[in-house]
C-alpha cells in the first residue's frame, strides 16, 4: 500500500515529482498506467535528491502492495515493458530527432524480503534530467493527485494542463494534441469520438483526484474541428490519498471519501476562534486557498510578515488582489465559450439537418439533373466523394426550393425548372 505523509502548512511532506517538460511533451510510449507510475516514483526519487547517475533503490511500498502474486508478475511486466520505451528529446523539431531509453536496469529480489527495486535511468537520459532540474524547466506533479488516475489518456491531460495552471488555458492543434497523449492513427478519428472517450472521461478523473479541473471547447475551421481550448480552474478533489491507503496496482475503482475541506483546515490553523465561522460562510473555498497560498508566497520571496494570521486575514478580507473580480471574469470567459460553443453545434446541426434534406432532394431528380451536378465536380475526386460533393452544391444552389415532402410533385417541378434554366 502507498500511504502519503500528512501535508504540512506548505505542502512539503507530499511526495513531489518533477517532470521534465520536454517528457511531458514527448512520447512516451506507455503501454499501461502501471509504467507511467512506476517512471513517475523514479522521478519523484531523481526530484527528492538521490543520485541518478547510478542505480538506487526504490521502495516497493511505493509501488505495490505485497511482495508476490499478481503484484510481483505486474511489477515485473510494467519494468520489462519500461526497458524498452522511447522518448525523443526533439519531440518539435521537424527534421531532427534525439531517441533515448528511459531505463538501463531494473532488479528486484523477491526472496531477499527488502521490498526495494533497484533501478536505473538510461544514462544518456540522466543529464537531460538533471539540466532540467537546475534550469528549472520542469512541472511539479504531486504523487497523490497523479497517482490514483487510472487512465493513461487522462494522466498524460492532467500534465499537460498542470503545465499552465498559473495561466489559466492551453491551446492544443488537434494533431499535436493526439500526438502527446499517443493515441494511435487508426482509434477515436472522429472529433465526438475523442470528446465522449477521452475528454469527459478526463474530466471527472481530474476533478475527482487532482488540484486541477477543466472545461474544453472544440476550435473550428468551417465544419472540422482543428484544435481545443483549454481553461483550467483550481480544483478540491474529492478523494483524499493522505487519509487512504492506495494500491497503484488495483484494477478496483476507489470508493469516495470525505471531500477534502483544505479552507477550512487553513482557517482553524491560522485563524481566531471567534473569526473562523464568519469567514467560512462569508468567504468561498477558493478564495480562502487563494489568499492562503498567496500570502505564503510572499513570504517565501522574502517579505517579512511579522503575524502571519493578521496578515493573511487582512488579505482575505480586503481581497487585495481582486480575487472576486478575476474570479468572475474567468466565469464569464467560461460562459461565454459555453454559448459560443453550443451556437456553433446548433449551426451544424441545422447544416447537418440540411445536408440530409438535400440528400433526399436529390434522389428524387432525374439521372440527367444528377449528372449535371456531378460532372460539375472534378473527375480526378474519387467517384463517393464527387457524390457527396455533388449534393453539398446542390443543397447550396437549391436551397429556397426545398419543401417539407421530398416526393412532392411540386417541389420536382420546380427542381428540374431552376436546374434546367
Amino acid at each position: 500500500m502507498l500511504v502519503f505523509p500528512e501535508q504540512d502548512e506548505n505542502g512539503a511532506k507530499s511526495p513531489v515529482a518533477g517532470k521534465p517538460n520536454i517528457l511531458i511533451e514527448s512520447r512516451q510510449g506507455f503501454k499501461d498506467i502501471h509504467e507511467y507510475r512506476l517512471f513517475l516514483a523514479m522521478l519523484y526519487m531523481a526530484y527528492d535528491g538521490v543520485d541518478i547517475s547510478k542505480p538506487f533503490e526504490l521502495d516497493i511500498s511505493y509501488i505495490i502492495a505485497g511482495r508476490g502474486g499478481s503484484n510481483y508478475e505486474c511489477l515485473k511486466e510494467a519494468c520489462t515493458n519500461m526497458m524498452s520505451r522511447v522518448v525523443d528529446l526533439l519531440p518539435n523539431e521537424s527534421k531532427r530527432f534525439k531517441l533515448r531509453h528511459l531505463v538501463d536496469k531494473a532488479d528486484y529480489d523477491e526472496l531477499a524480503g527488502t521490498g526495494r527495486l533497484k533501478v536505473s535511468f538510461h544514462p544518456d537520459l540522466v543529464p537531460y534530467i538533471v539540466s532540467m532540474f537546475k534550469e528549472g524547466k520542469y512541472t511539479k506533479v504531486f504523487l497523490k493527485h497523479a497517482l490514483p488516475i487510472r487512465s493513461l489518456y487522462s494522466v498524460r491531460i492532467y500534465e499537460l494542463l498542470l503545465q499552465h495552471k498559473d495561466f489559466g488555458s492551453r491551446d492544443f492543434e488537434l494533431d499535436k494534441f493526439r500526438f502527446f497523449l499517443d493515441i494511435p492513427d487508426n482509434k477515436f478519428k472522429q472529433w465526438i469520438n475523442i470528446k465522449q472517450r477521452i475528454l469527459v472521461p478526463a474530466q471527472k478523473h481530474l476533478e475527482q483526484y487532482t488540484d486541477i479541473k477543466f472545461e474544453f471547447f472544440p476550435n473550428q475551421k468551417g465544419r472540422k474541428v482543428v484544435g481545443i481550448h483549454f481553461i483550467i480552474s483550481p480544483n478540491l478533489p474529492s478523494f483524499n490519498p493522505s487519509a487512504e491507503q492506495l494500491d497503484i496496482f488495483s484494477e478496483e475503482e476507489k470508493s469516495l471519501s470525505t471531500p477534502v475541506q483544505e479552507h477550512e483546515n487553513i482557517v482553524n490553523q491560522y485563524l481566531w476562534e471567534e473569526s473562523k465561522k464568519e469567514v467560512l460562510e462569508k468567504y468561498s473555498s477558493e478564495r480562502i486557498i487563494f489568499y492562503y497560498k498567496h500570502c505564503r508566497k510572499l513570504e517565501a520571496s522574502g517579505k517579512k510578515i511579522a503575524d502571519f494570521s493578521s496578515f493573511f486575514y487582512k488579505a482575505l478580507c480586503d481581497d487585495r488582489e481582486n480575487f472576486e473580480e478575476r474570479n468572475l471574469k474567468k466565469t464569464q470567459q467560461i460562459e461565454q465559450r459555453k454559448d459560443e460553443e453550443k451556437r456553433k453545434q446548433e449551426e451544424l446541426l441545422a447544416e447537418e439537418r440540411k445536408f440530409i434534406k438535400a440528400e433526399k432532394y436529390f434522389a428524387f431528380l432525374p439521372e440527367a439533373q444528377k449528372e449535371k451536378f456531378i460532372s460539375s465536380i472534378p473527375s480526378i475526386i474519387p467517384a463517393n466523394i464527387r457524390t457527396q460533393t455533388a449534393v453539398g452544391t446542390f443543397c447550396n444552389e437549391m436551397a429556397d426550393t426545398f419543401m417539407d415532402d421530398p416526393d412532392n410533385d411540386e417541389f420536382i417541378r420546380r427542381v428540374e425548372a431552376k436546374a434546367a434554366g
